[in-house]
Protein backbone atom coordinates (compact mmCIF):
# COMPACT_ATOMS: atom_id res chain seq x y z
CA UNK A 1 0.00 0.00 0.00
CA UNK A 2 1.13 3.33 -0.69
CA UNK A 3 1.99 5.84 2.04
CA UNK A 4 0.66 8.55 -0.12
CA UNK A 5 -3.00 6.94 -0.57
CA UNK A 6 -2.72 5.55 3.27
CA UNK A 7 -1.90 8.16 5.61
CA UNK A 8 -0.68 6.93 8.76
CA UNK A 9 -2.38 7.48 11.89
CA UNK A 10 0.40 9.58 13.14
CA UNK A 11 0.42 11.67 10.67
CA UNK A 12 -3.44 12.85 11.47
CA UNK A 13 -2.64 13.25 15.23
CA UNK A 14 0.32 15.31 14.20
CA UNK A 15 -2.09 17.38 11.78
CA UNK A 16 -4.45 18.21 14.52
CA UNK A 17 -2.65 18.31 17.63
CA UNK A 18 -1.48 21.57 17.78
CA UNK A 19 -4.47 23.26 16.05
CA UNK A 20 -6.72 21.03 18.88
CA UNK A 21 -4.14 22.88 22.01
CA UNK A 22 -4.64 26.10 20.50
CA UNK A 23 -8.23 25.96 20.03
CA UNK A 24 -8.55 24.33 23.58
CA UNK A 25 -6.91 27.90 24.99
CA UNK A 26 -8.97 29.75 23.09
CA UNK A 27 -11.69 27.70 25.06
CA UNK A 28 -10.37 27.70 28.04
CA UNK A 29 -9.43 31.41 28.20
CA UNK A 30 -13.40 32.44 26.52
CA UNK A 31 -11.56 34.37 23.58
CA UNK A 32 -12.42 37.65 23.93
CA UNK A 33 -14.81 37.82 27.02
CA UNK A 34 -17.81 37.65 24.45
CA UNK A 35 -20.53 34.97 24.19
CA UNK A 36 -19.95 32.26 21.91
CA UNK A 37 -23.14 31.98 20.58
CA UNK A 38 -23.10 35.72 18.76
CA UNK A 39 -24.53 37.66 15.95
CA UNK A 40 -26.25 35.11 14.03
CA UNK A 41 -25.46 32.36 15.93
CA UNK A 42 -28.14 32.18 18.56
CA UNK A 43 -31.24 31.38 15.71
CA UNK A 44 -29.31 28.47 15.11
CA UNK A 45 -29.23 27.35 19.00
CA UNK A 46 -33.07 27.98 19.46
CA UNK A 47 -33.46 26.04 15.87
CA UNK A 48 -31.98 23.19 17.58
CA UNK A 49 -33.73 23.88 21.09
CA UNK A 50 -36.79 23.91 19.00
CA UNK A 51 -36.45 20.66 17.52
CA UNK A 52 -35.48 18.85 20.53
CA UNK A 53 -38.43 20.40 23.07
CA UNK A 54 -40.92 20.71 20.66
CA UNK A 55 -39.97 18.98 17.55
CA UNK A 56 -40.93 21.44 14.92
CA UNK A 57 -39.19 24.70 13.11
CA UNK A 58 -41.63 27.10 15.42
CA UNK A 59 -39.36 29.40 17.02
CA UNK A 60 -42.12 31.91 18.39
CA UNK A 61 -42.21 29.95 21.95
CA UNK A 62 -37.78 29.92 21.92
CA UNK A 63 -37.35 33.54 21.23
CA UNK A 64 -36.56 35.42 24.36
CA UNK A 65 -37.88 39.18 24.77
CA UNK A 66 -39.85 41.36 22.47
CA UNK A 67 -40.17 39.72 19.21
CA UNK A 68 -39.72 43.02 17.05
CA UNK A 69 -35.52 42.55 18.73
CA UNK A 70 -35.87 39.74 16.31
CA UNK A 71 -36.40 41.72 13.10
CA UNK A 72 -34.26 40.56 10.07
CA UNK A 73 -33.27 37.13 11.94
CA UNK A 74 -36.33 35.31 11.40
CA UNK A 75 -38.50 33.99 8.76
CA UNK A 76 -42.48 34.13 8.05
CA UNK A 77 -44.00 30.44 6.99
CA UNK A 78 -46.93 30.28 4.48
CA UNK A 79 -49.18 29.27 7.39
CA UNK A 80 -47.98 32.50 9.48
CA UNK A 81 -45.76 30.71 12.08
CA UNK A 82 -41.97 32.25 13.07
CA UNK A 83 -39.66 29.80 11.17
CA UNK A 84 -35.63 29.95 11.00
CA UNK A 85 -34.29 31.96 8.70
CA UNK A 86 -31.27 30.27 8.17
CA UNK A 87 -30.42 27.17 6.78
CA UNK A 88 -31.04 23.86 9.52
CA UNK A 89 -28.37 21.99 8.53
CA UNK A 90 -26.00 22.81 11.79
CA UNK A 91 -28.97 22.57 13.68
CA UNK A 92 -29.86 19.11 12.73
CA UNK A 93 -26.13 17.88 13.12
CA UNK A 94 -25.41 19.69 16.22
CA UNK A 95 -28.52 17.81 18.09
CA UNK A 96 -27.04 15.11 19.78
CA UNK A 97 -24.09 17.38 21.06
CA UNK A 98 -26.92 20.25 22.20
CA UNK A 99 -29.34 17.00 23.16
CA UNK A 100 -26.16 15.68 25.71
CA UNK A 101 -24.30 19.02 27.02
CA UNK A 102 -26.92 21.94 26.13
CA UNK A 103 -26.04 25.46 25.42
CA UNK A 104 -22.23 24.22 25.78
CA UNK A 105 -22.82 21.14 23.04
CA UNK A 106 -22.93 24.29 20.27
CA UNK A 107 -19.49 25.47 21.38
CA UNK A 108 -17.94 21.47 21.45
CA UNK A 109 -19.74 21.04 18.17
CA UNK A 110 -18.48 23.31 16.84
CA UNK A 111 -14.43 22.78 17.69
CA UNK A 112 -15.47 19.30 16.24
CA UNK A 113 -16.17 20.21 12.95
CA UNK A 114 -13.04 22.60 12.51
CA UNK A 115 -10.99 19.68 13.77
CA UNK A 116 -12.94 17.63 10.89
CA UNK A 117 -12.75 19.69 8.23
CA UNK A 118 -8.95 20.12 8.83
CA UNK A 119 -8.54 16.41 9.20
CA UNK A 120 -10.28 16.36 5.37
CA UNK A 121 -7.80 18.71 4.40
CA UNK A 122 -4.86 16.31 5.51
CA UNK A 123 -6.35 13.46 3.84
CA UNK A 124 -6.61 14.85 0.66
CA UNK A 125 -3.46 16.52 1.03
CA UNK A 126 -1.43 12.93 1.94
CA UNK A 127 -3.03 11.68 -1.86
CA UNK A 128 -0.12 13.97 -3.37
CA UNK A 129 2.54 14.50 -0.81
CA UNK A 130 4.19 12.90 2.07
CA UNK A 131 1.67 12.63 5.36
CA UNK A 132 4.36 14.52 7.17
CA UNK A 133 4.08 17.53 5.11
CA UNK A 134 0.37 17.59 4.73
CA UNK A 135 0.46 17.20 8.41
CA UNK A 136 2.69 20.17 8.83
CA UNK A 137 0.37 22.06 6.21
CA UNK A 138 -2.61 21.57 7.64
CA UNK A 139 -1.27 22.82 11.20
CA UNK A 140 0.02 25.98 9.65
CA UNK A 141 -3.33 26.51 8.16
CA UNK A 142 -4.78 25.55 11.62
CA UNK A 143 -2.67 28.12 13.83
CA UNK A 144 -1.76 30.89 11.38
CA UNK A 145 -5.28 31.36 9.33
CA UNK A 146 -8.03 33.06 10.91
CA UNK A 147 -9.81 29.37 12.38
CA UNK A 148 -8.69 29.64 15.87
CA UNK A 149 -10.83 33.54 16.01
CA UNK A 150 -13.75 31.21 14.57
CA UNK A 151 -13.48 28.07 17.60
CA UNK A 152 -15.23 30.53 20.62
CA UNK A 153 -18.52 30.64 17.79
CA UNK A 154 -21.04 28.55 16.29
CA UNK A 155 -20.12 29.05 13.13
CA UNK A 156 -22.60 27.94 9.98
CA UNK A 157 -19.38 28.41 7.62
CA UNK A 158 -17.77 25.89 9.27
CA UNK A 159 -20.19 23.64 8.49
CA UNK A 160 -20.00 24.01 5.02
CA UNK A 161 -16.78 23.96 5.22
CA UNK A 162 -16.52 20.55 6.77
CA UNK A 163 -19.47 19.15 4.75
CA UNK A 164 -17.79 20.63 1.46
CA UNK A 165 -13.93 19.05 2.21
CA UNK A 166 -15.65 15.37 3.39
CA UNK A 167 -17.12 15.82 -0.26
CA UNK A 168 -14.11 16.23 -1.80
CA UNK A 169 -12.24 13.44 -0.12
CA UNK A 170 -14.70 11.16 -0.69
CA UNK A 171 -15.05 11.98 -4.47
CA UNK A 172 -13.37 9.46 -6.37
CA UNK A 173 -10.59 11.58 -8.11
CA UNK A 174 -8.50 8.31 -9.68
CA UNK A 175 -5.86 8.71 -7.71
CA UNK A 176 -7.07 6.63 -5.42
CA UNK A 177 -8.09 2.72 -5.41
CA UNK A 178 -11.44 2.03 -7.42
CA UNK A 179 -13.13 -1.12 -7.30
CA UNK A 180 -17.01 -1.60 -6.15
CA UNK A 181 -16.54 1.70 -4.18
CA UNK A 182 -16.21 4.12 -6.50
CA UNK A 183 -20.14 4.89 -7.06
CA UNK A 184 -20.89 4.49 -3.52
CA UNK A 185 -18.14 7.24 -2.56
CA UNK A 186 -19.05 9.31 -5.89
CA UNK A 187 -22.66 9.30 -4.50
CA UNK A 188 -21.95 9.98 -0.70
CA UNK A 189 -19.86 13.09 -2.04
CA UNK A 190 -22.81 14.28 -3.86
CA UNK A 191 -25.09 14.09 -0.87
CA UNK A 192 -22.32 15.97 0.90
CA UNK A 193 -22.00 18.92 -1.72
CA UNK A 194 -25.65 19.09 -1.54
CA UNK A 195 -25.80 19.30 2.16
CA UNK A 196 -22.66 21.97 1.74
CA UNK A 197 -24.90 23.55 -0.73
CA UNK A 198 -28.00 23.38 1.35
CA UNK A 199 -26.04 25.22 4.41
CA UNK A 200 -24.71 28.13 2.33
CA UNK A 201 -25.84 28.41 -0.98
CA UNK A 202 -22.99 30.06 -2.94
CA UNK A 203 -20.97 27.41 -1.84
CA UNK A 204 -22.57 25.81 -5.74
CA UNK A 205 -19.44 27.97 -7.27
CA UNK A 206 -17.34 25.32 -6.56
CA UNK A 207 -19.26 22.63 -8.75
CA UNK A 208 -17.44 23.38 -12.04
CA UNK A 209 -14.29 21.93 -10.04
CA UNK A 210 -15.77 18.69 -9.27
CA UNK A 211 -16.30 18.33 -13.11
CA UNK A 212 -12.77 18.58 -13.60
CA UNK A 213 -12.11 15.56 -10.87
CA UNK A 214 -15.13 13.86 -12.38
CA UNK A 215 -13.15 13.87 -16.03
CA UNK A 216 -10.53 11.97 -14.43
CA UNK A 217 -12.45 9.64 -12.74
CA UNK A 218 -15.18 9.11 -15.56
CA UNK A 219 -18.89 9.64 -16.28
CA UNK A 220 -20.67 7.33 -14.14
CA UNK A 221 -18.51 9.16 -11.20
CA UNK A 222 -19.84 12.19 -11.95
CA UNK A 223 -23.51 10.54 -12.89
CA UNK A 224 -23.74 9.19 -8.95
CA UNK A 225 -22.36 12.76 -7.92
CA UNK A 226 -25.37 13.84 -9.39
CA UNK A 227 -27.49 11.89 -8.36
CA UNK A 228 -26.60 11.82 -4.50
CA UNK A 229 -26.86 16.43 -5.29
CA UNK A 230 -30.56 15.59 -6.50
CA UNK A 231 -31.43 13.92 -3.40
CA UNK A 232 -30.54 16.79 -1.11
CA UNK A 233 -32.03 19.21 -3.44
CA UNK A 234 -35.71 17.35 -3.92
CA UNK A 235 -35.20 17.30 0.56
CA UNK A 236 -34.27 20.91 0.10
CA UNK A 237 -37.46 21.64 -2.24
CA UNK A 238 -39.81 19.53 -0.03
CA UNK A 239 -38.64 21.62 3.08
CA UNK A 240 -39.33 25.22 0.92
CA UNK A 241 -42.82 23.95 -0.24
CA UNK A 242 -43.99 22.86 2.96
CA UNK A 243 -42.59 25.84 4.91
CA UNK A 244 -42.70 29.22 2.24
CA UNK A 245 -45.27 27.26 -0.47
CA UNK A 246 -42.86 27.07 -3.60
CA UNK A 247 -39.76 24.59 -3.91
CA UNK A 248 -37.94 27.95 -5.49
CA UNK A 249 -38.99 30.20 -2.18
CA UNK A 250 -36.35 29.70 0.49
CA UNK A 251 -36.37 31.14 3.93
CA UNK A 252 -34.57 34.32 2.55
CA UNK A 253 -37.06 35.12 0.33
CA UNK A 254 -39.43 35.72 3.66
CA UNK A 255 -37.18 37.51 6.14
CA UNK A 256 -39.54 39.23 8.95
CA UNK A 257 -38.34 43.09 9.00
CA UNK A 258 -40.14 45.19 11.40
CA UNK A 259 -40.19 48.80 9.67
CA UNK A 260 -40.90 50.42 13.33
CA UNK A 261 -44.77 50.24 12.78
CA UNK A 262 -45.46 46.64 11.37
CA UNK A 263 -44.16 43.87 10.22
CA UNK A 264 -43.20 42.96 6.22
CA UNK A 265 -41.79 40.60 4.34
CA UNK A 266 -38.17 41.24 2.89
CA UNK A 267 -35.86 39.03 0.74
CA UNK A 268 -31.84 38.81 0.70
CA UNK A 269 -32.08 38.95 -3.10
CA UNK A 270 -31.84 42.53 -2.94
CA UNK A 271 -28.50 42.27 -1.63
CA UNK A 272 -27.09 41.02 -4.48
CA UNK A 273 -25.37 43.60 -6.36
CA UNK A 274 -22.48 43.76 -8.95
CA UNK A 275 -21.65 47.87 -9.02
CA UNK A 276 -18.75 47.52 -6.88
CA UNK A 277 -17.83 43.85 -7.78
CA UNK A 278 -13.80 44.65 -8.66
CA UNK A 279 -13.93 46.92 -5.61
CA UNK A 280 -15.64 44.80 -3.26
CA UNK A 281 -13.06 41.61 -5.00
CA UNK A 282 -10.27 43.74 -4.04
CA UNK A 283 -10.81 44.15 -0.39
CA UNK A 284 -11.16 40.62 0.16
CA UNK A 285 -7.71 40.75 0.51
CA UNK A 286 -6.68 44.62 1.38
CA UNK A 287 -9.14 45.47 3.58
CA UNK A 288 -7.03 46.45 6.99
CA UNK A 289 -9.82 45.36 9.44
CA UNK A 290 -11.26 42.20 7.77
CA UNK A 291 -9.05 40.74 4.38
CA UNK A 292 -7.48 37.80 3.78
CA UNK A 293 -3.83 39.42 3.69
CA UNK A 294 -4.59 41.09 7.04
CA UNK A 295 -6.33 38.60 9.25
CA UNK A 296 -5.63 35.08 7.38
CA UNK A 297 -1.69 35.39 6.87
CA UNK A 298 -1.07 31.90 5.63
CA UNK A 299 -3.64 31.56 3.55
CA UNK A 300 -2.47 33.72 -0.12
CA UNK A 301 0.96 32.58 0.46
CA UNK A 302 -0.48 29.13 0.49
CA UNK A 303 -1.52 29.28 -2.94
CA UNK A 304 1.92 29.68 -4.45
CA UNK A 305 2.04 26.24 -3.89
CA UNK A 306 -0.34 26.00 -7.15
CA UNK A 307 2.20 25.30 -10.03
CA UNK A 308 3.61 22.67 -7.84
CA UNK A 309 0.13 20.72 -7.05
CA UNK A 310 -0.43 21.53 -10.82
CA UNK A 311 2.72 19.40 -11.42
CA UNK A 312 1.51 16.79 -9.26
CA UNK A 313 -2.41 16.44 -9.61
CA UNK A 314 -3.35 18.56 -12.36
CA UNK A 315 -7.34 18.32 -11.82
CA UNK A 316 -7.08 18.69 -8.06
CA UNK A 317 -5.45 21.99 -8.56
CA UNK A 318 -7.73 23.27 -11.32
CA UNK A 319 -10.12 22.87 -7.83
CA UNK A 320 -8.21 24.41 -5.71
CA UNK A 321 -8.16 27.12 -8.17
CA UNK A 322 -11.83 27.04 -9.36
CA UNK A 323 -12.86 26.87 -5.78
CA UNK A 324 -11.03 29.92 -4.29
CA UNK A 325 -11.31 31.94 -7.74
CA UNK A 326 -15.26 31.16 -7.53
CA UNK A 327 -15.62 32.16 -3.84
CA UNK A 328 -13.99 35.24 -4.03
CA UNK A 329 -16.02 35.99 -7.00
CA UNK A 330 -18.98 35.13 -5.70
CA UNK A 331 -18.96 37.43 -2.68
CA UNK A 332 -17.69 40.33 -5.12
CA UNK A 333 -21.69 40.68 -5.21
CA UNK A 334 -22.53 40.70 -1.79
CA UNK A 335 -21.94 42.22 1.50
CA UNK A 336 -19.34 40.11 2.73
CA UNK A 337 -18.25 42.33 5.93
CA UNK A 338 -20.59 40.84 8.16
CA UNK A 339 -18.65 38.93 10.75
CA UNK A 340 -16.72 39.77 14.19
CA UNK A 341 -13.38 38.50 12.49
CA UNK A 342 -11.59 37.86 9.07
CA UNK A 343 -13.58 37.12 5.92
CA UNK A 344 -15.88 34.35 7.55
CA UNK A 345 -17.53 33.73 4.00
CA UNK A 346 -14.07 32.82 2.43
CA UNK A 347 -13.47 29.82 5.09
CA UNK A 348 -13.58 27.19 2.22
CA UNK A 349 -11.20 28.74 0.06
CA UNK A 350 -9.25 29.18 3.59
CA UNK A 351 -8.92 25.36 4.35
CA UNK A 352 -8.93 24.45 0.31
CA UNK A 353 -5.58 26.68 0.13
CA UNK A 354 -4.07 23.32 2.72
CA UNK A 355 -3.69 21.59 -0.70
CA UNK A 356 -1.52 23.82 -2.93
CA UNK A 357 0.60 24.82 0.50
CA UNK A 358 1.63 21.43 1.30
CA UNK A 359 2.88 20.60 -2.33
CA UNK A 360 5.36 23.91 -2.53
CA UNK A 361 6.21 22.59 1.39
CA UNK A 362 6.75 19.48 0.01
CA UNK A 363 8.96 21.05 -3.45
CA UNK A 364 10.35 22.77 -1.01
CA UNK A 365 11.69 19.72 1.55
CA UNK A 366 12.58 17.93 -1.70
CA UNK A 367 14.91 21.01 -2.62
CA UNK A 368 16.29 20.94 0.10
CA UNK A 369 17.20 17.13 0.50
CA UNK A 370 18.90 17.63 -2.70
CA UNK A 371 20.71 20.25 -2.08
CA UNK A 372 21.74 18.28 1.15
CA UNK A 373 23.02 15.30 -1.14
CA UNK A 374 24.70 17.37 -3.82
CA UNK A 375 26.68 18.52 -0.83
CA UNK A 376 27.72 15.27 0.18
Amino acid sequence: MSPLRHPPFLGALAALALPLLAFLGVCLTGYDGGDYLRGDCPYYYWTARSLLADGDLDLSNQLPGDPRGHSDFVALSIDGRVVPKHPIVMPVLALPFIATLGMRGALVFNVAQILSFLLAAYLVASRTCRPGIAAAATALTGLASYLPHFVWNFSPDATTTALFLWALFAFPTGAAPGGRWTLPRALLAGLLFGFAVWSKLFIFIAFPGFLFLAHRAGWRTLWSFLAGGALVALLLAGYNQHLFGSPLVFSYDRIMHFDGSRWVLETDRQAISVATWLQDVLEQFLDPDLGLLTTSSITVPSLLGLPFLFRRDRPMAAFCLLTFVGVIAIYGCWDWKTSFYGHRYAMQGVAVAVLPLAALLDAGWSWVQGHRAAAQ
